[in-house]
């Protein structure tokens, strides 16, 4: 009469699971489980499923089912009142509202405490505070930079470019500016982007930065560091690049040039 979890598949999909009131647990016939002599002590936390497009939050409590994972049974066939064709062995839900919340974009379990990370980037529209890790351009002595000539773009080009311009002005990542330098801007090309994507050519600028002589590690390195490892994990932030600040006063080392203005 329970919704019921195997301890493999929990520790599987990384489910939260905290103890619970003990309880003795029995088939349908009246016979005791073998599982910790029948005694339920444990159970997840309010778990996101996903039934054909049917979204909920369901707790499960922790029980070894053999080659079963998991099981729905009364408390989640209360809560969601299905039609049930016993002779099709199909469930509909007609009566419930929770159809079709789509679970495929919410967060994991685990991850639900970061919730304010992962939100929808229409919010973010200011810079990060400025921290000790600002990026600070260093110039080496006696290098003046330079104002580059505009370069000329195709239509299509320029209207990738100041749209980028606009957003990043909306955003508050990009302002008007008075530098008495100006780099150009390209459209990189990449493989998962046919149109390409905005850049600033900043070439001038780096062969004028003092080069930090921070070791970058040998492919040599990294492997011995990784070669026994069996759990690997990819981080790919959204757009990182404008997560970290120019330090301030550098600012006037980063501006770009279009026919609409300097920024």
């Amino acid at each position: 009469t329970g919704n019921f979890l195997s301890p493999d598949a929990a520790g599987r999909l990384n489910v939260p699971v905290k103890k619970t009131i003990p309880y003795q647990l029995t088939v349908v016939d009246g016979t005791e489980i073998g599982y910790q002599n029948g005694i339920i002590d444990h159970s997840t936390i309010p778990t996101k499923t996903n039934i054909e497009g049917h979204c909920s939050d369901t707790q499960f409590d922790i029980v070894e089912m053999g080659s079963k994972e998991a099981i729905l049974g009364m408390p989640w066939i209360r809560e969601h009142n299905p039609d049930i064709d016993w002779k099709e062995r199909k469930i509909t839900f007609s009566r419930c509202s929770c159809v079709g919340k789509g679970a495929d974009s919410e967060l994991p379990v685990q991850y639900r405490e970061f919730k304010d990370l992962f939100e929808n980037p229409e919010d973010m529209r200011a810079l990060p505070e400025h921290r000790p890790w600002d990026h600070e351009i260093k110039l080496k002595e006696g290098h003046d930079l330079r104002k580059q000539k505009l370069r000329p773009y195709n239509w299509r080009n320029l209207q990738l470019l100041e749209e980028y311009v606009k957003e990043g002005i909306r955003k508050g990542h990009i302002r008007k500016s008075d530098s008495p330098i100006a780099s150009n801007m390209l459209i990189a090309k990449k493989k998962d982007d046919p149109k390409g994507r905005a850049c600033v050519d900043y070439r001038e600028v780096n062969n004028a930065t003092v080069k930090d002589a921070y070791p970058l590690p040998t492919g040599q390195y990294l492997r011995d560091k990784l070669g026994r490892a069996k759990i690997f994990t990819k981080l790919d932030q959204r757009n990182a690049f404008g997560l970290i600040r120019i330090k301030p006063g550098d600012e006037w080392k980063t501006a770009f040039v279009l026919p609409s203005g300097l920024y």
